[in-house]
């Protein structure tokens, strides 16, 4: 049992951890805030668009993905409000297997969006829907598997919260024996390991699919006559305009009407010759642009997320301190995985305007802004 005094110094240092990761706490809530909404507009978009490609079906997965890994990181809130009280062991394994569960799947979907993009503008091969879906299964297995230690190892453990006193405290983390210890570290290796692969994968894919852009780009640019040509034909409509007709009429009203239908005869045949030029031209040119839009995109998603993961990745691998012990910074680091679901969002909008777009119209629709 414990006493009165040892439940007040529990108590105050519970309330003096909690004062220290105040900041932390505000940057979580408003990061999981942010994420929510931003990835609900993120799924609305993606929804209407993911019958066009499997790049819009594997972002919607993502999307989803984010949404519920920002809903559930609002439990980190709760362990860091209980540092020193927090005294059930199944909430401590459902919250880190859950948590490394959704970061995980997040974490390979995007590996598998770059996968894809890979495939289609390097290796000039189409995926069919039913291809992404199982690969999104896969994802699902491997982040079960990746995520089960994390249900073995952690727990409730005990600390004395100073050398002066027999008072205990008990935080979510790993169990205190050391066959538990010993999984966890090595589970941790394993994962820096697996994010080692996984990043050099990304540069040597990206860098095949720069230097093919590269490559269809100069092929683009060395029929530049075509694009020379329309710019002259678009000319055509003004110099026209200067051409007089060569039959001369003694009467003014014969000839302006005679000029009137030789300045619309060249107008007509200008845009006709325009159009069959555009025509030509801008679904290649069209194809290209989107074609480097969501490969850039899938860039920044993939390295988003593994600058994301180092933070945590290095601090769990390397530091001997407990959870307790770590100050406000080193939590913050430790928990900066939080944000490549709430980044995602913004990566997708500022790369495709049709999005931002979209989203501003459904601002403007839901709040006063559109009144």
């Amino acid at each position: 049992m414990m006493n009165e005094s040892n439940y007040r110094e529990l108590t105050d240092f519970n309330q003096a951890k909690t004062v220290q990761y105040v900041p932390v706490i505000c940057v979580v809530f408003i990061t999981c805030l942010t994420g929510t909404v931003s990835n609900i507009f993120a799924i609305r978009y993606f929804n209407a668009k993911k019958n066009k490609s499997t790049d819009y079906f594997l972002l919607l997965t993502l999307s989803v993905i984010n949404l519920l890994s920002c809903l559930y990181m609002f439990s980190i809130i709760g362990v860091l409000v209980h540092t020193a009280t927090f005294t059930s062991d199944l909430e401590c394994k459902i919250f880190s297997f859950l948590s490394h569960f959704f970061l995980s799947s997040s974490y390979f979907t995007v590996f598998d969006v770059s996968v894809f993009r890979f495939n289609k503008v390097y290796l000039r091969s189409t995926s069919t829907r039913m291809c992404a879906k199982l690969s999104v299964v896969c994802i699902f297995i491997i982040a079960l598997f990746v995520s089960l230690p994390e249900w073995v190892s952690s727990g409730v453990s005990e600390f004395a919260l100073s050398k002066h006193t027999d008072t205990k405290g008990k935080q979510c983390t790993t169990e205190d024996s050391a066959d538990m210890r010993l999984l966890s570290k090595y589970v941790r290796i394993t994962k820096g390991a697996i994010v080692v692969i996984i990043s050099v994968a990304l540069v040597v894919m990206y860098s095949l699919i720069v230097h093919k852009v590269k490559s269809s780009t100069g092929k683009l640019r060395s029929g530049s006559h075509v694009g020379t040509a329309t710019s002259n034909i678009e000319m055509i409509p003004e110099q026209a305009s200067n051409i007089q007709p060569v039959r001369s009429v003694t009467r003014s009203t014969n000839t302006a009407s005679l000029t009137a239908i030789t300045d619309s005869e060249h107008e007509q045949v200008g845009l006709s010759i325009r159009n069959q030029y555009r025509k030509r031209i801008t679904p290649c040119a069209v194809n290209k642009r989107l074609r480097r839009r969501i490969s850039r995109m899938a860039f920044m998603l993939s390295l988003t997320s593994i600058l994301s993961l180092i933070p945590y990745l290095c601090i769990s691998v390397s530091t001997t301190m407990s959870k307790h012990e770590y100050p406000a910074w080193m939590v913050f680091l430790y928990n900066s995985a939080i944000f490549f679901p709430c980044l995602t969002p913004f990566i997708c909008g500022y790369c495709n305007t049709e999005f931002r777009n979209s989203v501003y119209k459904s601002v403007c629709r839901y709040t006063f802004w559109g009144k």
